[in-house]
């Protein structure tokens, strides 16, 4: 996942990643492993103003990805 993340912020240059759903159940036993790796491998001018955290919406999160889409569809 690590490994993964990094590939995605050397891409787009995000200033957050977010981990979200049921991985994101694990908290900082899976986010500290993420950050570890993206910090010793990428590129310095990529980690100015990362921030890796947890998503807040869980399990719920494409559900509520997926009313929104219908919703913008549908207005």
């Amino acid at each position: 996942l690590g490994v993964g993340v990094l590939n995605l912020v050397h891409i787009f240059n995000p200033r957050r990643v977010v981990i979200g759903g049921g991985v994101a159940q694990a908290g900082e036993l899976l986010l500290e492993p993420v950050r570890r790796v993206v910090t010793s491998r990428a590129m310095p001018n990529f980690l100015a103003d990362l921030e890796i955290v947890r998503g807040h919406l869980g399990d719920d999160a494409g559900l509520l990805g997926a009313v929104a889409l219908v919703m913008r569809a549908s207005s």
